[in-house]
């Protein structure tokens, strides 16, 4: 079962869930591996990020049919918000409750390390079940502690007709090396013990996930595409790979003392929409 926790009104005006709901999400996150926290991402703000995703929607469609179709899964398309100045929101990207569950999970100097997103196309594919992280030692025979958390943002609902994600409870406590996904028959040895569950969000609202745990996108059986907006939060014994890149200007909104952007800001043009399909289609040009 889904732990969806809504903030009263008091919390709302903290910024801060209380001690008791921080609990609550912790123990969900350490069982099941994910929670869902209700209306604590302002609407005017999701309201333009929408419009301005679903417009680079069209134009990444429009580049991906011009250059022989989607690299990846059918109908699923990695895509996220502009890291410019008028589209980066610390309520989104630094959101006070996000913060607060990272931090008394994975310690007070955790780090972002992903800043991106994925779009659902009407007709999509089924997705095979695959994990975003994998663990740290797989090998053993116990699961460490979660290192590294997911933040999903959906700019507008995320209902079971437009592909609500499914996600295998408990999954992030399985031990293994999973590359290139969840063999089958783990899959029905799993669905013995726990069904996997579509969880739908509305926007304004948070998923937080263990970056191992098992889940798939799902076909869009709407008319309209679907935006996701993603963050990842990492323990700060992680290694830090790369800086994320965001335009000059967005250091006003980031760098505010709340958390560790891991950022590099640049007067450059970033590539945001189109360069990490160019960079795929590359990829397979050179097999």
């Amino acid at each position: 079962m889904t732990l969806t926790i809504r903030p009263s009104g008091q919390e709302i005006a903290d910024r801060a869930l209380s001690n008791t709901h921080l609990l609550e999400v912790v123990a969900a996150i350490e069982t099941d591996g994910f929670c869902v926290l209700q209306q604590v991402v302002p609407h005017r703000i999701l309201d333009v990020l929408e419009r301005r995703m679903a417009a680079d929607t069209v134009q990444l469609l429009e580049f991906l049919e011009a250059n022989g179709g989607n690299p990846r899964a059918q109908g699923h398309l990695q895509q996220g918000p502009p890291p410019h100045s008028e589209y980066v929101f610390p309520e989104v990207l630094i959101n006070s409750f996000a913060v607060q569950v990272t931090k008394k999970i994975l310690g007070e100097h955790a780090f972002l390390s992903f800043y991106n997103g994925n779009t659902n196309c009407p007709g999509s594919e089924l997705q095979h079940v695959h994990l975003d992280g994998s663990h740290i030692w797989p090998q053993w025979k116990i699961a460490t502690p979660t290192s590294s958390l997911v933040i999903n943002v959906p700019p507008a609902d995320c209902t079971l007709e437009n592909g609500a994600i499914e996600l295998w409870p408990g999954t992030h406590r399985i031990p293994g090396t999973y590359d290139g996904g969840v063999e089958d028959s783990l899959l029905e040895e799993r669905r013995k013990d726990t069904s996997p569950v579509r969880v739908t969000t509305q926007k304004g609202d948070l998923l937080i996930r263990d970056v191992r745990l098992w889940h798939r996108g799902v076909p869009n059986d709407s008319n309209e595409a679907r935006q996701m907006i993603a963050m990842v939060y990492v323990a700060s014994f992680m290694r830090k790979s790369r800086k994320l890149k965001f335009q000059a200007g967005c250091e006003a909104a980031l760098e505010i003392g709340a958390f560790d952007m891991n950022a590099e800001y640049t007067d450059e043009s970033i590539d945001y929409l189109l360069g990490p399909s160019k960079v795929m289609y590359k990829s397979q040009a050179g097999k």
